[in-house]
């Protein structure tokens, strides 16, 4: 009896011990951020907590922009076409105009959406890109000049560094007369047939030329994707919590991270030619020549001329850790470089896509970085 009563005791032992393993499990095992360089990937849009957007109403139209952040953000969408003075849009003479029929910035609420339609005569060298933390029209991010709200940039503020998570397109003309499709250069007055954007494809690309701020996905979806070069672009585990501490040419290695004044917040990750051309105190504003091909920033910007795209590919921008983050993260879809042409530059046909760009994709990181002191 006495070896019975052991056993009971140790069976019930057992049991709570399974007990209280689950419940530590269900309530204590969170989640822990990841680190990497000294940041955290606290604080920002929740990644992964995000809705996957089911409740929005089906895309009828050519592009769509998604928020699946935790905040609202503003959204830019530009063309190739340069305001003249007394523009009917009231926006200073200089800057690349928004695209026909709409205004710019507008309002990309959290879990909501902005429609774009593009015209079937095509549109040339359009640009779109979110801007973070907007008070009063005045953004953490994607006020760069010259797209301030009001031309220049603020005195005592400044315009915030071109370090932008960018989609741009040249959309393709689907009419079945060519020479009613648009002109790549409408302010050209350019008549000739070669002028016409292409009657049959459109060609788009992701850039992080520049730099990068908000992972993203861009979706390809209708009856002709299937012919696209690339149904899915996948940028989620874009993270600037990972920028990368990259040689580039200077004594040593240099953190590319973008931090807002007080150094807490990690807002974006600079490219090496960013660095290195911007102005202080965000870059180092080192001049950049279109005679020499030895400085650092020729290397890494590759000014055309004298560099070719050849010659740029050639050179150690291609080989930096900037540029081997941006190809891992993103399954080597995403522009990381000039010429950067054979990862970032795609195509569809120009009639029957429809496009999806989602900011804070379900399971991406959390923006902005935080970082620990």
């Amino acid at each position: 009896m006495k070896h019975k009563g052991l056993w009971i005791f140790f069976i019930i032992l057992l049991v709570l011990l399974v007990i209280g393993i689950v419940i530590w499990i269900l309530i204590f095992d969170k989640k822990s951020p990841s680190k990497s360089n000294g940041h955290s990937n606290g604080g920002g849009n929740g990644g992964g907590n995000g809705s996957s957007n089911n409740n929005l109403p089906p895309q009828t139209t050519t592009l769509r922009f998604i928020n699946n952040c935790s905040y609202d953000l503003m959204l830019e969408g530009r063309t190739g076409v340069v305001t003249q003075a007394g523009n009917p849009n009231d926006q200073p003479a200089g800057i690349p105009e928004p695209l026909p029929g709409y205004t710019t910035p507008n309002l990309l609420s959290s879990g909501g959406y902005f429609d774009y339609e593009i015209s079937s005569s095509g549109l040339a060298a359009t640009r779109f890109w979110p801007k973070y933390g907007c008070v009063s029209g005045v953004c953490q991010t994607g006020d760069s000049d010259p797209f301030w709200p009001q031309g220049g940039c603020p005195s005592g503020v400044g315009c915030s560094p071109p370090a932008d998570s960018l989609f741009e397109a040249t959309w393709g003309c689907s009419l079945p007369n060519s020479s009613s499709c648009s002109f790549l250069n409408p302010n050209a007055n350019n008549t000739s047939t070669s002028a016409r954007v292409s009657q049959t494809t459109t060609y788009f690309d992701t850039s992080a030329v520049n730099g990068f701020t908000l992972p993203f996905t861009v979706q390809m979806s209708g009856s002709s994707s299937g012919a696209c070069d690339v149904q899915l672009i996948d940028a989620t585990q874009l993270n600037v919590a990972n920028c990368p501490i990259s040689n580039i040419g200077l004594e040593t290695s240099t953190d590319l991270t973008w931090y807002n004044n007080a150094e807490t917040i990690g807002l974006g990750c600079f490219s090496p030619c960013t660095y290195l051309t911007y102005p202080q105190p965000y870059g180092l504003g080192l001049p950049l020549s279109n005679s020499s091909t030895t400085s650092p920033q020729a290397q890494y910007c590759c000014p055309t001329p004298p560099f070719t795209s050849s010659s740029c590919r050639a050179g150690p921008v291609s080989s930096t850790a900037y540029t081997n983050y941006i190809h891992t993260a993103t399954g080597s879809n995403v522009y990381a470089f000039s010429y950067d042409d054979a990862h970032g530059l795609h195509t569809c046909p120009s009639s029957n896509v429809k496009y999806t760009v989602t900011y804070c994709p379900i399971g991406s990181p959390a923006y902005p970085a935080t970082f620990d002191n």
